[in-house]
Order: C-alpha cells, then sequence, then structure tokens
C-alpha cells in the first residue's frame, strides 16, 4: 500500500454541518462588517453613540474568528477528499506500509470526537521488512549492553530457526517495579516471518572480557564456605590434593564461574567428585 491509497470511505453528516458552518459564519461576518460600517457612519456623522460602534465592532471580531474556526474544522474533514454533496469521506493512508490491524468491517457505524464518541484506531499500518523486537535488561546487566551490540532472537512458531539483528535502543531508566529497563532490538525480516506481538526469546551479545573461571561442577559447599580441591603433586604414587577456600560470582547462569579470590592460572582442579575427596577429611 503506497501513502495516499484509500483505505476506507465513510458517510458522515460532519462533513455537511462543516460545509454549512463555513457558509453560516461567512454570512454573519459580511452582516457583521456591514453593521461596522453603518455605526461608524453614523457615529462620525455625530447621529450614533459609541458604544453601538464599539458592540459592532466586537460582534465582527467574534464573526470572524467563528469563520475561522469553522474553515479549519472544513479544511480537516476535506484532507481525505470529503464530497459535501454525497457526505463521503475518503479516508486516505498516510504512509506506505501494510495494514497490519483493521478494527472495522463494511456497515460498522464509527464516532468521532464530534459525535460524542471516543477516539477509534481504525486502521495500523507499518513495514515488516524491519521489525522491533522489545525486551527487559536487569539492572545488573544494565552497564553491560550498548547500542549496536549483536543480538539473536528465536520464536516458538519457528523453534529452529534464529534471527541476527542488533541493539539499537536502551532506556536511560528503570521500571520502579521490575527493576528492569527496556531494550529494543532490530531485526531484518525479509520473509516477514516475525510478526507483531509474537513471544521471543531475546539473547545480546555483551563485552566481553579475559578472567580466571572454573567449571560450575568443580565448586564444594562446605558449611558456609566455597572451596575446591587443587592437585598439589603425586607422592609414593599416590596423587595428592588439598582443599582451597575461594570466592566466586555465582550471580552469572553460565557453566562457568569468574574467580574473585583463592586460585590461580594453571592450577589443577577436580571437577568431578569432589565430593568424595572431602569426606577424607
Amino acid at each position: 500500500m503506497k501513502q495516499g491509497d484509500s483505505l476506507a470511505v465513510i458517510e458522515s453528516p460532519d462533513i455537511g454541518n462543516a460545509v454549512s458552518d463555513v457558509h453560516k459564519a461567512q454570512a454573519d461576518m459580511i452582516a457583521a462588517e456591514h453593521d461596522v460600517k453603518r455605526k461608524k457612519a453614523l457615529y462620525e456623522a455625530k447621529a450614533g453613540p459609541l458604544a453601538d460602534l464599539e458592540a459592532a465592532n466586537d460582534t465582527y471580531r467574534r464573526a470572524q474568528a467563528e469563520l475561522e474556526r469553522a474553515s479549519k474544522k472544513e479544511t480537516l474533514l476535506r484532507i481525505g477528499n470529503a464530497d459535501p454533496v454525497t457526505q463521503r469521506y475518503t479516508l486516505p493512508a498516510p504512509v506506505d506500509g501494510e495494514i497490519l490491524i483493521r478494527n472495522i468491517n463494511p456497515g460498522v457505524e464509527v464516532q468521532g470526537q464530534y459525535s460524542g464518541g471516543a477516539t477509534v484506531e481504525l486502521f495500523t499500518i507499518g513495514e515488516l521488512d524491519k521489525v522491533w523486537v522489545l525486551g527487559e535488561l536487569y539492572e545488573m546487566d544494565f552497564a553491560r549492553v550498548h547500542k549496536g551490540a549483536p543480538a539473536t532472537v528465536s520464536v516458538v512458531a519457528y523453534p529452529d530457526k534464529v534471527f541476527k539483528g542488533s541493539v539499537d535502543w536502551v532506556s536511560g531508566a528503570l521500571d520502579p517495579n521490575t527493576r528492569t529497563a527496556k531494550v529494543r532490538c532490530t531485526f531484518d525480516n525479509p520473509d516477514k516471518l516475525l510478526r507483531p506481538m509474537m513471544y521471543a526469546s531475546v539473547q545480546i551479545s555483551v563485552d566481553q572480557e579475559t578472567t580466571l573461571a572454573i567449571p560450575r561442577n568443580a565448586l564444594l559447599r562446605l558449611d558456609q564456605t566455597t572451596a575446591v580441591f587443587v592437585e598439589t603433586g603425586e607422592a609414593n604414587g599416590y596423587v595428592h590434593f588439598k582443599r582451597v577456600l575461594i570466592n566466586v560470582d555465582e550471580g552469572e547462569g553460565s557453566p562457568f564461574l569468574i574467580i574473585r579470590k583463592g586460585l590461580e592460572e594453571g592450577q589443577k582442579l577436580v571437577v568431578n567428585g569432589s565430593i568424595l575427596l572431602s569426606q577424607n577429611l
């Protein structure tokens, strides 16, 4: 659909009323203008009071204001090629795009503001070649997501397909109720597979960093502490281990935990079965 194409034809008595209001306002202004000229002539000939001339001027200004109001209303209604004879209003498409939502059907009554009704959204027009996906960003990740970051999205309708896009906007404020920030990603949609109001799962690539980490399975909880078993070497045909208390970041959902304190790079850890070693302590 192109801009200016007809969306609907609405039969509206408001069009006839608007045209009638303009004609009446024009007649009232002409009459007020004539009255001003008469009162001015009488006043200059000292045959009429100043109060009559002032009242005539006030009436003329009111008539002028009413004509401006009626003309603007008529112009507004005629934007869609309204016909004052048939009282039909052709609603044009304001932009290029596709009709995504239609809330009217042939024969349905539409009440506008001038008829005392509520504002009704008749059509929703948009482009599906590119779509926005809105997500919620937790406060702990707020500083790690930036505009331009790569993003992928998957939807239930196409479980085996992954769509690639990028972040184009991150809200500058958090929702006070959910403590999350809105993030918007843009995706190319040439096949129009992504549709409005779909539920989607979004993954966003964050800033990469090199840090010391261990497999989650290596972590052992003993009372109120967290520890791992580190290999210390071989003696008498046995491999020896020692327990090392560590401090890790468990806030991430990845299979690896970032080490804050307690280990050094290159140390060998027990990944599976460390609970058995703890029973021998």
